[in-house]
């Protein structure tokens, strides 16, 4: 046999003080002498006690205690068949200290949606033929150490020649390569971005694809979509296919040729004839439930919605529907967390797009959103599901006024005719202009009859 991956090209994570070790071996570590002798027989010499190898699955495990700090153990990694056989020396760290941490507010599927259109999740949609250039924010990770970045492959392997990483910027660029068949599924590039306290090892790391095809199914929609629901009640909610995108437009129905949910999705939810995610939620149903609804197109492509059926239990139905009760009158007629919202900036002849932080919102689960602005501003889109302003800047636009409206959500109060509204405007300026901030006098909790729900 041959060395193939060699055990510290892959990074091999590093060890922490009474925390539980695992690593498994790529599959490539070594590489048979000739395919008709294909099984490789791998041993290790001199690893520490508290280290075990499983020969059957490849697998380094064991848990360190302070006793066994230290920067320097090494060991003997050994493959044979039989033409004989060949060995690496292997090396890996106890440390003392601890890990780095995913920032999961900053998580690179929320960053995404920065550089064009999504799969909903984890991947990002790339044409055939587009540079790209996708640069990740550092405080995706925070530590108490400074640490090494490293851009790799599925399985930590070595990248596709067509993508670069830059570790002093976080950044993954290149040119997407060209496809042979218009109609074809798109293929998908799984690349992993690792962090380390120590060079040469892996702490920790976090995932995203890039997908590239002749057609591009795409989403706008970058976070979790949140229904509430009640127990003994029923629901229904569309699915926002007006935010998913085949080539650019608005997915007809003609071409999609699946919603499916997974298997382990409970049968009381169920997706009708009229792209609706509808339900009667049985009394034992206590706990939130979250599921991944998946849409295929005619290319057999397909994106993922995260949804999260949130059972509340903020407000009673009863007490919702007695207008004697002011102390719930009080606490509805507040549905933004702020007085005011701060100015964003476009850029002239570039994409726009502006995510509102769930944070703004007393009660995001049992608020409508909707946002009004003038209608020459054809080419702003907001997405209520995601909380998403986006769309192609005009290259001599200056400033558009936004005005945001909160409102009780009748979906989930189900019998409240009248609707407690709050609003609060903000302005879109172009970069180079000042514009001052709209202060919290636009902000009205006035009781407005309306029949609206989404």
């Amino acid at each position: 046999p041959s060395i193939g991956f060699p055990f510290q090209h892959q990074l091999p994570p590093i060890a922490r003080v009474n925390q539980y070790y695992t690593f498994t071996l790529n599959n490539q570590t070594f590489i048979p002498s000739s395919s008709s002798s294909p099984i490789l027989n791998y041993y290790i010499d001199h690893l520490p006690n508290w280290l075990s190898f499983n020969q059957n699955n490849f697998t380094l495990s064991g848990t360190p205690s302070s006793n066994h700090v230290s920067d320097n153990i090494f060991f003997s990694l050994t493959a044979s068949d039989s033409t004989g056989n060949i060995s690496q020396s292997c090396s890996i760290i106890v440390s003392q200290n601890s890990s780095p941490q995913l920032n999961s507010s900053l998580s690179i599927s929320s960053q995404l949606s920065n550089y064009g259109q999504t799969n909903g999740l984890d991947g990002l949609i790339i044409i055939p033929g587009q540079s790209f250039s996708l640069s990740i924010d550092p405080n995706i990770f925070s530590s108490n150490s400074s640490l090494t970045y490293y851009g790799r492959y599925s399985m930590r392997t070595s990248l596709p020649s067509f993508i670069n990483f830059d570790s002093a910027n976080l950044t993954f660029y290149g040119t997407a390569p060209s496809v042979n068949s218009q109609i074809a599924p798109s293929l998908e590039y799984p690349l992993v971005l690792i962090a380390s306290d120590y060079e040469g090892f892996s702490a920790l790391e976090t995932q995203f694809k890039l997908i590239i095809g002749a057609h591009q199914l795409s989403t706008s929609i970058n976070s979790i979509i949140n229904i509430p629901i009640s127990t003994n009640y029923s629901f229904t909610y569309p699915i926002p296919l007006s935010d998913i995108y085949l080539d650019n437009q608005q997915i007809s129905h003609q071409n999609i040729s699946a919603i499916t949910l997974p298997p382990e999705t409970p049968t009381w939810i169920q997706i009708d004839t009229d792209y609706n995610i509808h339900g009667t939620v049985p009394n034992n149903q206590t706990e939130n439930l979250d599921f991944i609804l998946s849409i295929y197109n005619i290319y057999d492509d397909y994106i993922n919605l995260p949804f999260q059926l949130n059972v509340s239990s903020l407000y009673d139905h009863n007490d919702i529907d007695n207008d004697n009760d002011n102390d719930n009158q009080d606490a509805l007629s507040r549905l933004f967390t702020v007085d005011s919202l701060n100015n964003v900036t476009a850029v002239p002849g570039s994409f726009f797009t502006h995510a509102l932080n769930e944070s703004l919102f007393t009660s995001l689960s049992q608020t409508l959103v909707t946002a009004e602005f003038a209608s020459h501003a054809a080419w702003l889109s907001f997405h209520s599901s995601n909380l998403t302003f986006n769309g192609n800047v005009p290259d001599s636009f200056e400033s558009l006024q936004v005005l945001l409206i909160a409102s009780l959500n009748t979906n989930y109060f189900y019998h409240k005719r009248d609707l407690f509204t709050n609003q609060l405007s903000f302005t879109i300026i172009s970069n180079g202009l000042d514009v001052a901030p709209i202060s919290s006098g636009t902000n009205s909790d006035t009781k407005t009859s309306s029949s609206n729900s989404s």
